[in-house]
This record gives C-alpha cells, sequence and structure tokens, in this order.
C-alpha cells in the first residue's frame, strides 16, 4: 500500500515514502500518467480468501518451513514475551555485540507481536527480522537524538506520534505541547540519571532502514558495520540459556509541565 522512491546514484541506496494509502490492506495501486505527468491514483482491495493458492508455491513454502536448518533452535525462553520484551531483546542484543552507548530499532521493524516460552529457532529470528539488515555506526550529541526522535514523532503518517525509535543504553520521554506534538526528549541513562551535557558525543548504532530513510542531520553518514541483525540475535540467544527477559517499557510520552 506503498509507493517509493529510489535513489540508485549514491553510494548507499536510498528510498523515500512518497505516498502511502491508508488502509494498509490495499495490495494493488494503479498509476495514470498523461505526458508523463501522474494524473491519478486507485487503490483496490484484493480479497486473498477468495484466491486458491498456486500447489507449486504451496509446495515450496512447505518445503522451507520444514527445512531442518530454519528448524534449528538457537535460545529459549521460560516465560511469554509480547512485542516490548522482544524488541528490549532486539536492541540489547545489537548493544551487546557493538558496544555503543546507545542502540535503536524501529519499532514496526520487529515483524512478530509476542513469542511463546518455549525455544527459539532459526526460522522465529527471521521471522523476527525478515530484512536482512545491517547497522551503522555513528557519533551523536543529544541534540541530533532529539531531532531524529521528534522528526519521526512528529510525522504526520499513520507512524507518527507514537513509539517507533526504541533504544537500548538508556530510555527517553517525549515531552508533547497542548496540540500534542513533541517538544522535547529528555534522555535517561540505564540507571535512570538525566543525561543533561549537550557537548557529549555518544557514540550510537542504528539499523540501516532507520540509519539512511528517517530524518535527521547525520541521516547517511554512518560507518557500516560488518553485521547483520539476524546473525548476532543467534548468537545472543545462543548465548544466553535461559533467556532474561526484560518486560520495561524504555520509552514514555508525557504532556509538557
Amino acid at each position: 500500500n506503498k509507493i517509493y522512491r529510489a535513489d540508485l546514484t549514491r553510494s548507499t541506496p536510498r528510498s523515500y515514502e512518497i505516498y502511502a494509502h491508508p488502509d494498509p490492506s490495499v495490495r494493488i495501486t494503479r498509476l495514470k500518467f498523461r505526458n508523463r505527468r501522474l494524473i491519478g491514483i486507485e487503490n483496490h482491495l484484493v480479497p486473498l480468501d477468495t484466491i486458491s493458492p498456486d500447489p507449486k508455491i504451496a509446495a515450496l513454502v512447505r518445503q522451507y518451513e520444514q527445512a531442518p536448518e530454519l528448524l534449528r533452535r538457537v535460545g529459549e525462553t521460560t516465560v511469554p514475551m509480547d512485542k516490548v520484551a522482544l524488541l528490549n531483546l532486539q536492541v540489547d542484543a545489537i548493544l551487546a555485540r557493538t558496544q555503543t552507548d546507545f542502540a535503536f530499532y524501529n519499532w514496526n521493524g520487529m515483524r512478530i507481536d509476542t513469542h511463546a516460552a518455549a525455544p527459539f529457532t532459526v526460522a522465529d529470528v527471521f521471522a523476527m527480522e525478515p530484512f536482512g539488515s545491517v547497522l551503522y555506526q555513528l557519533p551523536m550529541r543529544l541534540s541530533d537524538l532529539r531531532e531524529l526522535i521528534l522528526n519521526k514523532f512528529n510525522y504526520n503518517g499513520k507512524e507518527g506520534h507514537t513509539v517507533d525509535i526504541y533504544p537500548a543504553g538508556g530510555t527517553y520521554t517525549i515531552v508533547t505541547n497542548a496540540e500534542k506534538q513533541g517538544v522535547d526528549v529528555l534522555f535517561f541513562d540505564r540507571d535512570g540519571r538525566q543525561l543533561t551535557d549537550e557537548t557529549r558525543v555518544f557514540q550510537v548504532t542504528l539499523p540501516d532502514y532507520l540509519h539512511s530513510t528517517y530524518v535527521f542531520p547525520l541521516r547517511g553518514s554512518g560507518r557500516a558495520l560488518d553485521l547483520k541483525v539476524t546473525d548476532l540475535l543467534m548468537d545472543y540467544l545462543s548465548g544466553h540459556r535461559p533467556l532474561p527477559v526484560d518486560t520495561a517499557m524504555r520509552v514514555s510520552i508525557r504532556p509538557v509541565q
């Protein structure tokens, strides 16, 4: 239900969302042009329950679902995990590997909402992060982090005015005005102490999607790390048995006082 413009002229290709239909179930969009000018956009719903699966494709899917490598266990949790706990796992795994001051991940980059009290398999890891995401490291001051977070929070699209950029290494609070717009961000370390030194430079890890598409002063300027999120997740899960589960939300939103 989205249209992107890709810029392939850069050393690191970027894509920018230029249109999003408000109904996420839309799957087909027809664009009408006249003399190279866009004159209309039509969206068409496709009810999937009326479409019979292709037998060849269904057989191929079953083949992958039953592949021994995908069913290999890489970790286990003894308690059920909700999306907050899964995001805490993901950003903590990134921070543990990169040893930076902060690591961030976009909320919807976690593609599952729950995991039962059960083993984690390779397939589960790829269900959590199916994009092949890699990581970037860059130096950022509090002002850079504040602009990154507020630009996304104040976005007028469907992902605006909600929690999106999720941290490890500390927590933060978005302060809003009477119009529900974010006007400030308060940062805290792991022990709950507020960070106030605006001159301090923090080393920050971001996934490639957030690094290259979110609007902030240092967009696209980070150093590429030779790390895939799925690989470090599997290493983290393998090295933490039983898995420590953190269910605490690390982002809050409050009105200005």
